[in-house]
């Protein structure tokens, strides 16, 4: 069990306790497995169950402040020093963000140490995620005040597995072989206010969206370029709510989800995918002749 603290983090929510357990059994070494220790070297199962901590935010992070700057101003653009707020504002609520992790998995060695299996199944539950965001422009600043805030919760479930192999080995020659493989779900459960929330100004791709993963695009659906042929049906498509603006030849052609010939943000896009990739796989040999070593990846 460990209570750890966070000087960065607001007054009231520094400390935050992380406890974690493992368990193993190693079946190899039970009476029952006698009749494989010909070929069978070590089999372990484990678990654990861990709470780990993040308060990764900025110093003075959860306070509000002032800085001094130089600015021309007035006639002739003189350089004048003033006051001014910091582009951060405090947030008295800010706590530790937290991971609760179960993973389950097993260790397998076998025919003299020359084959390794290692698999992990794990299911990651984080609360309270503590992020950055952009403030709205009503607030000031023309719209550059962020604050620091925990926004929601995530899931993460997946696995991980690799083969680690001695194919050959001899006084003047060796070669190794690695396998692994690895993929994860991710996705946002929860958000304050049940809402989509934007970190940035660039809502396309710093939009945090329930049910998907954290870096998402959320954007349009682009069909291609309005052909020529196309210009009569173009007409019948909008870039304006009182539908004056029409689209022409060789203007981006755009789906229309809410069926209303109008193509506009708040209707018309969507979740179209993440950059955050579904699994993962390499495979990796190495050879020995002598002196000399050679890797392929």
């Amino acid at each position: 069990l460990r209570y750890d603290g966070s000087s960065v983090l607001a007054e009231g929510h520094k400390w935050a306790s992380f406890p974690s357990v493992a368990l193993a059994w190693r079946i190899s070494d039970e009476p029952f497995m006698k009749v494989t220790k010909s070929w069978l070297d070590d089999l372990k199962i484990r678990a654990t169950y861990g709470v780990t901590g993040n308060s990764g935010i900025a110093a003075y992070g959860t306070q509000s402040g002032v800085e001094t700057t130089n600015t021309l101003l007035g006639f002739q653009d003189v350089s004048a020093q003033h006051t001014q707020f910091s582009s951060i504002i405090g947030n008295k609520e800010t706590k530790w963000e937290k991971s609760k992790t179960f993973d389950v998995g097993f260790d397998f060695l076998a025919f003299n140490n020359r084959v390794n299996v290692v698999f992990d199944y794990y299911d990651t539950k984080t609360t309270d995620i503590l992020l950055q965001r952009t403030l709205p422009t009503s607030n000031g600043n023309d719209g550059n005040f962020t604050i620091y805030q925990n926004l929601g919760s995530t899931s993460n479930k997946g696995f991980e597995f690799s083969v680690n192999t001695r194919n050959i080995v001899t006084k003047d020659f060796g070669w190794n072989s690695t396998l692994t493989f690895s993929a994860n779900k991710e996705r946002i459960t929860d958000l304050i206010d049940g809402q989509d929330i934007t970190l940035k100004n660039e809502r396309e791709s710093t939009t945090l969206m329930i049910g998907h993963p954290i870096k998402s695009y959320l954007t349009y659906t682009y069909q291609g370029i309005w052909k020529t042929s196309e210009k009569d049906l173009a007409a019948t498509y909008f870039k304006d709510a009182d539908k004056k603006s029409s689209f022409v030849p060789g203007e981006i052609k755009v789906a229309d989800l809410d069926g209303d010939n109008y193509i506009d943000e708040k209707n018309d896009t969507h979740y179209i995918g993440s950059p955050t990739p579904k699994w993962f796989a390499g495979f990796n040999n190495d050879l020995r002749y002598k002196n000399f070593d050679f890797s392929v990846y």
